[in-house]
């Protein structure tokens, strides 16, 4: 993208990968599933244009970002630490936060655990997700549609890969593979299992490349099971980049 600025910094035991263009107070644009930085190309310069210094990282899983093995490592405090981490790096002290799909489930984390680091939060597509009494939003996503559910798919370790590297033989080009992926989108009412079939193509050359990052990206839905993690005795402690223990 002609005028961005492509760099790499090391935050919270990842190296992480953005894209930043433009002068002024900073946006952070968070992606979705199955995404990247290049969800927001459209919006970078545009920003940027309007004053803005515009910064959309790879997150934790995706890109050219780290991809470190097991869904232990993609709570949403290893996620948020990741970005305030760039923060800390990048000498910023505030952002107006800019989400979508699975980077606004990430946006309300961030919100939660560190609202003094945000000045505005705008969120695309996915609602503050309140923790359910009748049980995690794996439960509940089974209990609604039944195993055929994407995130339901996605928890068995090594079955999604599996089904990546299978899907993205047969068709043989990223570009196919997301093809398929987003035309199930359409079937999906219709045939869960389908959009199984199509989430299964997770492999974009601007999202999740390679193996290793398609099991990154899939782990941060395997994290929805680890909900429950216990946040007494974090008090007023700051998370600067540090993994979340």
């Amino acid at each position: 993208m002609e005028g961005a600025t492509h760099r790499t910094i090391s935050t919270n035991g990842i190296s992480m990968h953005f894209v930043e263009m433009g002068e002024g107070p900073v946006v952070l644009f968070l992606h979705g599933f199955p995404e990247g930085w290049y969800g927001w190309r459209k919006q970078i310069p545009a920003f940027a244009r309007a004053g803005y210094r515009a910064i959309a990282p790879d997150m934790r899983g995706y890109g050219d970002t780290s991809a470190p093995e097991g869904s232990n490592n993609y709570t949403y405090l290893h996620i948020v630490g990741d970005l305030v981490g760039l923060l800390d790096a990048l000498q910023v002290e505030k952002v107006y936060l800019v989400t979508h799909d699975w980077g606004a489930v990430i946006g309300w984390q961030f919100a939660l655990f560190r609202p003094d680091r945000i000045i505005a939060l705008a969120t695309l597509s996915v609602y503050f997700p309140a923790r359910h009494p009748s049980g995690s939003m794996v439960q509940l996503m089974r209990a609604a549609f039944g195993e055929d559910h994407y995130i339901c798919q996605f928890q068995a370790p090594g079955k999604m890969e599996a089904k990546i590297e299978q899907i993205t033989s047969e068709h043989g080009h990223p570009r196919r593979t997301l093809h398929t992926m987003f035309r199930s989108l359409q079937a999906w009412v219709h045939s869960p299992a389908k959009l199984l079939q199509g989430f299964g193509s997770v492999l974009g050359t601007h999202g999740c490349v390679g193996r290793k990052q398609s099991d990154g990206s899939v782990n941060l839905y395997r994290c929805h099971e680890m909900m429950d993690i216990r946040l007494q005795g974090l008090g007023n402690s700051r998370l600067r980049g540090q993994e979340a223990k």
